[in-house]
């Protein structure tokens, strides 16, 4: 049976004493979450240290928050007995060393502390030997390649005892890592774990922009800035939805702007998450054509309240556009 039965509105009936000791809040906020075996999530979190705070549906996605002192024994409990295999489902350990989390892509750090940018204090060198997902990896790594994320979570060895933990690393640069075993400070360098990127043709066989098609919007749309945020919201949702099939090779084309321009101008049919990333980038050609970076700006305004990460994503893929944020 799925650990995701079903989901229920916080605010129901009180849930009964238990007889273990297992404080009747906790078990609580694993009922109210959907679990089925709640008495027994409750045991297996209250033994990581973890107390109950609160249940949050926000823009279609629903947060269980609980908080904690010890961030390894949370991240224990979040990836040995936590499973989610649903969408828009975050469990998440607000600790005093960041906020742990668990969804359907798998461990996560929702940011990195200010100090793990700090290198130069670290005294020994960690070593990265695993990251989520194996040869295709998590969408994490992805989002963190892209920016969206400022993190990605890898499992490494420390250079002063060599025990393994996971901790969340930034993309491609250097961080600061403290092992939780004999609390050394590491650095870690992410700069060989990087997706490969599709190389560009000579600038000669790239086709001009003004060859591009790019009439994806209808001029009432352009008339009506909502409209085509909206419109961006949808390719992005429907594209992430799509992300999970795509295959490393088709990720990694999907990150390069040429790549998209010269599919664009050629014709060339893209679909998933290639054929959103490609119509974003060519509603932004278009807008750019009609308005200039301007009216690109007013369209991005109206949807950058949305819970997706919106303004970041079509930053990515509008870059290069005429001035856009060059």
């Amino acid at each position: 049976m799925a650990f995701w039965h079903r989901f229920r509105e916080a605010g129901g009936q009180a849930a009964p004493a238990s007889p273990t000791g297992v404080s009747a809040g906790l078990i609580r906020q694993f009922a109210d979450a959907g679990v089925e075996d709640a008495e027994r999530m409750a045991r297996r979190a209250a033994a990581a240290g973890l107390a109950p705070d609160h249940i949050k549906n926000s823009d279609g996605a629903r947060y269980i928050v609980f908080r904690a002192l010890d961030a390894d024994q949370a991240k224990r409990f979040l990836i040995d007995d936590v499973v989610v295999d649903a969408t828009g489902i975050f469990f998440v350990v607000e600790t005093p060393d960041g906020n742990w989390g668990k969804d359907i892509d798998g461990l996560f750090l929702e940011n990195l502390l200010p100090w793990q940018r700090n290198v130069a204090a670290a005294e020994y060198v960690a070593t990265i030997v695993m990251i989520p997902g194996g040869i295709n990896p998590s969408g994490v790594f992805w989002s963190a390649g892209m920016g969206i994320a400022d993190n990605y979570v890898a499992q490494l060895v420390c250079g002063r005892c060599r025990a393994r933990w996971w901790d969340g690393i930034r993309y491609g640069d250097f961080t600061a890592v403290r092992c939780p075993s004999c609390r050394g400070l590491n650095q870690v360098d992410s700069r060989t774990w990087v997706m490969s990127r599709y190389v560009s043709p000579p600038e000669d066989d790239i086709p001009a922009l003004a060859t591009i098609k790019v009439s994806p919007l209808t001029a009432e749309e352009i008339a009506e800035p909502r409209q085509v945020g909206q419109r961006l919201v949808g390719l992005i949702e429907s594209g992430l939805g799509t992300a999970g099939e795509s295959t490393r090779a088709q990720m990694n084309l999907s990150l390069d702007q040429d790549y998209l321009d010269t599919s664009l101008a050629s014709g060339q049919p893209l679909t998933g998450w290639m054929g959103a990333c490609a119509e974003i980038r060519a509603i932004g050609h278009q807008l750019h054509g009609v308005g200039g970076t301007v009216l690109m700006q007013r369209v991005l305004d109206t949807v950058t309240h949305e819970h997706l990460p919106i303004e970041s994503v079509v930053d990515y893929y509008w870059r290069r556009i005429g001035g856009w944020r060059n």
